[in-house]
């Protein structure tokens, strides 16, 4: 079986907006990239709508 990597980012994981900001700005160093999709979830991470960017 062929494991495909797929670059992401979770942008917040809980509502605590403050925490995930934090936690972005002292771990990840900044890149430069192309966003292709977008996904948004609810609080149970079922899939709400998906857009495409590209």
């Amino acid at each position: 079986m062929i494991m495909l990597y797929r670059p992401h980012i979770t942008l917040c994981t809980n509502d605590n907006l403050t925490k995930a900001k934090k936690i972005a700005n002292e771990i990840f160093e900044p890149f430069e990239t192309n966003i292709k999709y977008l996904w948004v979830y609810n609080q149970n991470m079922d899939l709400i709508k998906e857009y495409e960017l590209i």
